[in-house]
């Protein structure tokens, strides 16, 4: 029995983890993360759903999985999975000093909801392994159905961050403009003062540099050499190599 609690707690804490990055990836529909910032909530029936019914999905899903591999005795009492996903949320928020924030009506209602359900779901369904396990000539193709469009609509509200494409973008253009600083720069002081300017000069050769590689400008230059065309809007009669 110990090991079937140990299992049912380490789910409950993926849960935990789950249904936490889906909710910041969900604020195009109005999810509402515990925040020191006054925000109306847009999407109440949404945050009620989503953290009610979203454990019971996993619920399923995890049941299904663990008979699916033969594993039927750590579908007992499958139920715990929720109360482990409740407590440890709750022993969370309270280490992190969120308690101030977290509206406890509303939470209590969530937790005994979700295990209120979690608890049906499981002696009236889960309990049985032909139950969940999907039978055409039963009804639980329906409640996978269910399931699936509950899962598509869910994810296909995740908006991934940003954050890490700006970044790239930042370090190659950070990149880029060392590489031609070191090159050029002797030359455009040279000629220039003004680093507005020079910045100007700096972003375009770098746009070009994206647009038209080095390799393309090789063959660019080998094609000069051979037929007298320009390919760019370099002027033919300078006889320069493409930066």
């Amino acid at each position: 029995m110990i090991e079937i609690h140990i299992l049912h707690f380490i789910l409950g804490v993926i849960l935990f983890f789950i249904i936490n990055w889906i909710g910041r990836h969900s604020y195009s529909v109005g999810y509402m993360q515990i925040s020191m910032f006054l925000k109306v909530e847009e999407a109440p029936a949404f945050n009620f759903l989503f953290r009610i019914i979203s454990p019971i999905v996993y619920l399923f899903i995890v049941s299904a999985v663990l008979y699916k591999m033969g594993l039927d005795k750590y579908v007992t009492n499958a139920y715990f999975i929720s109360i482990y996903y409740v407590i440890f949320r709750l022993c969370f928020n309270i280490i992190t000093n969120r308690g101030l924030l977290m509206n406890w009506y509303r939470q209590i209602l969530y937790w005994i909801s979700i295990i209120s359900i979690s608890y049906f779901a499981y002696t009236e369904i889960i309990y049985k392994k032909e139950n969940i396990l999907p039978d055409f000539e039963t009804v639980s193709n329906e409640l996978w159905i269910i399931i699936l469009i509950f899962l598509f609509h869910t994810l296909n509200q995740i908006r991934i961050s940003s954050d890490k494409t700006i970044k790239r973008k930042e370090n190659y253009l950070e990149s880029r403009f060392k590489h031609f600083k070191n090159k050029y720069d002797r030359i455009i002081s040279e000629q220039i003062k003004n680093e507005k300017l020079k910045s100007i000069i700096y972003g375009l050769i770098i746009y070009e540099d994206f647009n038209r590689p080095k390799a393309a400008r090789i063959v660019e230059n080998l094609s000069f050499k051979l037929t007298k065309k320009t390919l760019t809007w370099f002027n033919a009669s300078s006889n320069r190599k493409l930066y």
